[in-house]
């Protein structure tokens, strides 16, 4: 009498699991935590060595179970039942997550300020600190748009931290860094450094900032030129110092004049302290031209501006107090639900997974 050859392959399947079980068996260790992947990808080690074998990789946002602590570093499992070490600044907690997650919420809702693309592969971090964990990068293939700039005093960075970036203390020797809060094309936003992203504004407009970076751009309406082509107008920002207090110090309105075929200045105001957002409430196909900027003049307190542009001359047509909204996600947002996250594995690791459940191994 023969047997079938699956059937002979599963005997021999079975075979083995039992003898594995059999040789030796390694109680599991219990849970006493959860955590998230916070980087784009995480190695886990075999053990607390750096070059330990590394037993798996984890991606942003993966569910992760905490086995034991040592010092900084935490023994985790993942949903394929694989164990290794990980650096636990490199983690979120479940209220991390959500916070995350909240952030992006909130950035999806805030207005451009205008796109921008880095100059070289860009990492994109969590909170504005070089040693917060970066989720995403950008291309230099690619565009992000500015929603928000903030300049923070170079030091550790504390993982979970739902506290504001603490503002530059007077002492001249302190390390700064420049950042900008950038919406990517997927909708998440994150923080980069200003430094290394060019506002996407032509340069035939840019030639006018005398040096000044530039922080924001908005187009202005429409202009035909001679040989019928539509040119936009610009309302454009920039600063010439870091923008420690404010986001920009100068404001611009650049118009195209049709006859000498080439921009001009048509409105300037500098030395002012002027803040996110810059709001433009009409189409660049209408007549009138309505937008809003938010700033103050010498000790005048910050107000809310509005202007008008027509036939390329702009005027200010009223001021209204300010009453600046929430620089983040607060508790008044909806929080979002902390998904289940399905982790992306092969069938052979669903196998080796199961294999581990049953012997220990």
């Amino acid at each position: 009498m023969f047997r079938s050859p699956a059937r002979t392959v599963w005997i021999a399947a079975l075979a083995a699991v039992l003898v594995l079980a059999a040789c030796s068996r390694r109680k599991r260790l219990p849970v006493i935590g959860e955590a998230y992947c916070a980087p784009i990808s995480l190695n886990l080690r075999q053990d607390l060595a750096p070059r330990a074998a590394i037993v798996a990789t984890v991606k942003h946002g993966e569910r992760l179970q905490i086995l034991t602590r040592r010092r900084r570093f935490v023994k985790v499992r993942t949903a394929a039942d694989i164990e290794g070490w990980v650096d636990s600044r490199q983690l979120l907690s479940p209220q991390g997550m959500r916070r995350l997650k909240r952030n992006h919420a909130w950035a999806a809702r805030q207005p451009s300020q205008g796109k921008a693309t880095p100059m070289d592969v860009l990492n994109v971090h969590i909170d504005p600190n070089r040693y917060a964990p970066s989720f995403a990068r950008i291309s230099p293939d690619s565009d992000a748009e500015v929603i928000g700039r903030v300049v923070t005093t170079r030091g550790p960075y504390t993982p979970d931290s739902a506290q504001p970036p603490i503002p530059p203390p007077d002492s001249p020797n302190s390390i700064r860094d420049d950042w900008t809060h950038a919406r990517l094309e997927d909708g998440r936003a994150g923080w980069v450094l200003s430094r290394m992203l060019i506002m996407n504004l032509p340069e035939s407009v840019a030639m006018f900032s005398q040096g000044h970076r530039i922080t924001s751009f908005h187009q202005l309406g429409l202009v035909k030129d001679r040989a019928r082509r539509q040119v936009n107008n610009y309302l454009w920002t920039s600063s010439s110092v870091p923008p420690l207090a404010f986001n920009f110090d100068r404001f611009r309105v650049t118009v195209w004049n049709g006859r000498t075929r080439r921009f001009e200045t048509g409105h300037i105001e500098s030395n002012i302290r002027g803040f996110y957002p810059i709001t433009v409430h009409t189409r660049p196909e209408e007549p009138v031209q309505r937008f809003t900027l938010i700033y103050a003049s010498g000790k005048s307190p910050v107000l809310e501006h509005q202007f008008e542009m027509v036939d390329r001359k702009v005027k200010k047509t009223g001021s209204a107090p300010w009453n600046p909204p929430p620089k983040d996600a607060d508790d008044a947002d909806p929080l979002l639900e902390v998904e289940e996250e399905t982790a992306n594995t092969s069938a052979w690791d669903k196998v080796r997974g199961w294999v581990k459940s049953v012997t220990g191994h």
